[in-house]
């Protein structure tokens, strides 16, 4: 079986189950395991892209629903907002993109005091009377704040109401936008898991190269490479996996990290074990080979002295019965002169 005719999803399959297989990926050249790389993160990507517009959507919806149900008045003026009367609202759900919103616009910067549950998430908004405050959802310790005259200078929106805010809601609630929420996504997600991917997988051509030699096998970089790639196959399911089970179920495993990099540094050792194995079979089946290739050539070397030796016995018979007719008819030529009568005597 040549790798070339190996498809993508098979090459899968072997490299979550096949160890003895992987000497085939050790003869792999670097472009081809690189490209099965980008195929990886291409599908990993395409699937945790589409959890997460889901989830966006969804959101969305609640949102809207939530902001027809319950917002019942939006004024914004001299860059002040006030939502329901300087009611204090709040929507917790850690399920969403923004697990935490608030509206508190009784309240200024000066005056907002914090109980603490904010800081129960990793991911919050709140709307304060003059300006808003931002948790960022991917570094936790970071927050933003927002003068609502920033946005005054910068989008040129010096009030609005209620029926604004739905207009622009309705106007944004359309496919492009989940489109777009999409790609931007993607690429984030490619970009970064296939650079976070390309260091795991130098750290396990490191070590595939150290065990190579431990275990006394010329293993070249370029194919420690190739292991370290495909022994990175099953972490990156079961990343996928349960990225997709948190989005959706909010389930973690709190050493899942551990986890990830333990299976591809177990699999690169027994991968490089396993071709070892491989090495040997194969170099026990060549020493058969030769060992009976080598009683066929002394068995035809034999057979070869035996036609000569047969074919000389054969020579000598001739020379032997050439010989014998060669005197037989000398003897006939003195028995015929030896009859021939005397001249003188006639």
């Amino acid at each position: 079986m040549q790798n070339e005719k190996i498809g993508f999803f098979q090459k899968i399959v072997i490299s979550i189950k096949d160890f003895d297989k992987y000497v085939l990926f050790a003869s792999e050249r670097m472009s081809e395991s690189l490209k099965y790389l980008l195929k990886l993160m291409l599908m990993f990507s395409v699937l945790i892209s589409i959890g997460f517009t889901y989830i966006f959507y969804t959101t969305v919806q609640k949102c809207i629903a939530y902001f027809n149900n319950n917002i019942k008045s939006v004024n914004y003026t001299d860059s002040e907002m006030t939502v329901n009367e300087d009611e204090k609202i709040v929507i917790e759900n850690d399920k969403f993109v923004v697990q935490y919103i608030e509206f508190n616009t009784g309240k200024t910067e000066d005056s907002y005091e914090n109980d603490g549950r904010v800081e129960l998430y990793n991911s919050y908004i709140i709307f304060l009377k003059d300006k808003v405050i931002i948790k960022n959802p991917i570094v936790d310790s970071y927050t933003l704040t927002f003068s609502y005259k920033d946005f005054e200078s910068k989008y040129n929106i010096t009030q609005f109401n209620e029926k604004d805010l739905i207009n622009i809601i309705t106007n944004l609630n359309k496919p492009y936008l989940y489109l777009a929420a999409f790609v931007s996504i993607f690429i984030y997600m490619f970009l970064v898991y296939t650079i976070s991917g390309i260091f795991d997988i130098l750290l396990l051509t490191l070590l595939g190269y150290i065990v190579g030699r431990i275990a006394k096998i010329k293993l070249k970089l370029s194919s420690a490479f190739s292991v370290g790639v495909h022994a990175l196959t099953l972490p990156i399911i079961l990343n996928l996996i349960y990225i997709l089970i948190n989005l959706f179920t909010g389930f973690t495993i709190k050493y899942f990290g551990w986890m990830y990099t333990t299976i591809s540094y177990i699999y690169v050792i027994v991968a490089i074990l396993m071709i070892k194995t491989d090495i040997i079979n194969t170099q026990i089946q060549l020493a058969k080979i030769m060992k009976e290739q080598e009683k066929v050539r002394q068995e035809l070397k034999q057979k070869e002295e035996e036609k000569k030796k047969d074919n000389k016995d054969i020579d000598n018979n001739k020379e032997n019965k050439k010989e014998e007719e060669n005197n037989g008819e000398k003897n006939n030529l003195n028995s015929n002169n030896g009859d021939e009568p005397d001249s003188s005597e006639a």
